[in-house]
């Protein structure tokens, strides 16, 4: 595919606004170069062409501003090789009917939802390991900037915990979607497919989290039993013990998830 390229060309006086040039562009296009590898300048520019075989391979569907993103991030993801030639940039004589932050956000919308990653699995992986971290802290009662970190600490890394697995859950689901109705390519996907990985590896590391969980839970209840079944003073492995059993519901059930949404591409 051959772009034009504004920006390593002339642009004229009057042609493009200092907000589109020097933020809204390059901003845009640095994000689309850090999620999908492009490696353009100028992934709004308008003049493109392309061999008439390459149409079908990108898959287009956007029927609005997103369109122009799509083609690029679509070219990427099918590894066509992308060219830039320079071009002068002339005012247009009509009005534009471009509006800076309606379709800036537009654009946003679009790179990220086509990128799972970026979207889903960095932010949960981001949640999951903070709150692992955080319960192995409270849980070893370690010192930090001269405190001990105790049971409101706890909820909030169980907190952080939930959520970031949850997060890489939908992340998951998301990119099955991509690769089983969108056509889209995921060498990921691709090599955990053909290692073999299915939904049972899946329910096995959900059952192998839940005999944790219930381990825990059960560690809580023979202490209470000890104690007369007076109060309950191991608020924190209670804590411990919820947070295993829900992110091991949550595996057993992305699984699940993950596996329905690719039997359309194995009944194929």
């Amino acid at each position: 595919m051959v772009m034009g390229s504004r920006l390593k060309g002339k642009i004229h006086k009057g042609a493009m606004p200092a907000l589109h040039r020097y933020i809204g562009n390059p901003v845009l296009t640095g994000i689309l170069n850090l999620m999908y590898r492009s490696g353009v300048s100028d992934a709004h520019c308008g003049m493109r062409a392309f061999r008439r075989e390459a149409l079908d391979r990108l898959d287009l569907r956007m029927p609005g501003m997103e369109f122009a993103s799509e083609m690029v991030i679509r070219a990427s993801k099918e590894g066509l090789n992308i060219e830039e030639i320079p071009i002068e940039y002339r005012p247009r004589a009509g009005e534009s009917k471009l509006n800076s932050f309606r379709d800036g956000w537009r654009h946003l919308r679009f790179l990220l939802v086509h990128s799972p990653t970026h979207l889903f699995i960095i932010p949960g992986a981001l949640m999951l390991i903070a709150g692992v971290l955080g319960i192995i802290t409270v849980m070893s009662g370690v010192n930090i900037v001269g405190r001990a970190w105790d049971l409101h600490s706890m909820i909030g890394a169980a907190m952080f915990t939930i959520a970031g697995a949850q997060v890489i859950g939908l992340g998951l689901v998301a990119h099955s979607y991509g690769v089983h109705h969108m056509s889209e390519r995921d060498t990921r996907m691709e090599r955990w497919e053909d290692a073999g990985i299915r939904l049972e590896h899946g329910l096995i590391a959900g059952a192998l989290v839940l005999v944790a969980g219930i381990g825990a839970a059960a560690g809580v209840i023979i202490t209470w039993a000890n104690r007369g079944f007076g109060a309950l003073g191991e608020e924190k492995l209670a804590i411990l013990s919820l947070t295993l059993i829900v992110v091991a519901l949550q595996i057993i059930f992305t699984s699940f998830l993950v596996s329905i949404v690719g039997l359309r591409r194995r009944d194929r």
